[in-house]
This record gives structure tokens, sequence and C-alpha cells, in this order.
């Protein structure tokens, strides 16, 4: 674990109800919880682990000995957590919305006119 910081380039942060091998309900939480001006940091670059790739188009050049053994990458980290009450942002939990089923089906037979897999 001692190298996350350096290795890991985006953080979510998600309360327990998210399951996060279920890419659909990350995206549902990125999207309801969310405010990108108060739950999104972002730092300027850092050192980082040499074989990032996102940072592996940056080495950084130590001038006296010309090695490069880190590289420089900036880090995102996003709360997509509930906010609680002393956060002062506090709302209604987002309900999920889904179409009539009649509909849905409709769309689901007409997928593949619509040009997508």
């Amino acid at each position: 674990m001692p190298y996350i910081a350096s290795s890991a380039n985006c953080v979510i942060v998600t309360d327990g109800d998210i399951d996060l091998s279920n890419l659909e309900e990350v995206i549902w939480a990125l999207s309801t919880r969310v405010d990108p001006i108060h739950d999104v940091v972002i730092t300027p670059s850092i050192g980082g682990y040499p074989l990032n790739p996102a940072g592996g188009s940056r080495p950084y050049e130590f001038l006296s000995t010309g090695l490069t053994d880190i590289t420089m990458c900036s880090k995102i980290g996003i709360d997509a957590t509930l906010k609680m009450e002393g956060e002062g942002r506090t709302r209604s939990e987002a309900k999920v919305v889904k179409p009539k089923e009649e509909i849905l089906n409709r769309v689901i037979a007409k997928w593949g006119r619509y040009g997508l897999p």
C-alpha cells in the first residue's frame, strides 16, 4: 500500500450502498452525488511511480545526475458519497427513473437500427 498515492491517478469514494464491481452503480453515484465544484479535487503534478503510464510521457530529469527515477503526474479525487448534514449540502436521495416497460421493450427491439451494438 505505500505506493498507492503515487500509482493511483483517480480515486472515487462512494457509500456502501454502491457496488463497486457494478459500473452502472458507480456511474449512477457519479451522476447523482457529485457537484464538481465541491466534490472533485485535482492536484498539480506530483512525483509518481516511474511505471505509471499516465506520467510516463513526462519523466522528471534530475539535472545533477540526468536520472529519471520519478515521473510527474497530477491526481484526481472524486467524492461520490451522500452528503452528511454537517456539510450543508444534504438533500433527498436521487431516485432511479426508468421508462415504462412497453417503451423500453420497443427501444430494445429497434436497438440495432439505431446503429448501436
